[in-house]
């Protein structure tokens, strides 16, 4: 399991973060979605059991009053053999960076989780084109242990 974050790339709030982490030790991913700015998905969290710990991808809000619901939290039964199998993003194209409005998950127990954000709510639609649509499927011999992502962070 590794972590590394917020590295520039020349640009003043924009970042590139990687996460790893252990797919056997993997119990709940959770993303944080900022309804109240639009601004996607912000970021996502690989919690674990006490071996794995938690890996963060993207700047994480570490305030007491932050609460997830449930629509972004997926449970994941790593240690019983649960693995993610496919990875679909959405994303919509801004003028200087592409934004993340849609995440899904499905995984090889035939669990699929979407993780939407306020973009894409029935109140305020956006039409996603198939090109702003990405998705990776593994192999039956491979499976995800990680995330790479260009961030945007407050400084």
């Amino acid at each position: 399991m590794a972590q590394r974050e917020k590295q520039y790339i020349g640009k003043t709030g924009i970042g590139r973060a990687y996460s790893l982490f252990d797919p056997a030790q993997l119990d709940q991913i959770v993303a944080h979605v900022n309804l109240s700015l639009r601004a996607g998905i912000r970021s996502l969290r690989f919690c674990g059991t006490s071996r794995m710990g938690l890996v963060t991808l993207g700047e994480w809000p570490e305030r007491e009053d932050v609460k997830i619901k449930g629509p972004a939290k997926m449970r994941i039964s790593g240690p019983a053999g649960e693995r993610i199998e496919k990875v679909t993003v959405a994303f919509q194209r801004l003028d200087q960076q592409d934004r993340v409005v849609g995440l899904s998950m499905e995984t090889n127990f035939g669990r699929l989780k979407k993780i939407l954000s306020s973009e894409l709510s029935l109140e305020r639609p956006i039409h996603i084109s198939p090109h702003n649509v990405n998705s990776l499927e593994c192999a039956e011999t491979e499976e995800v242990v990680g995330f790479h992502a260009i961030v945007s962070v407050s400084l």
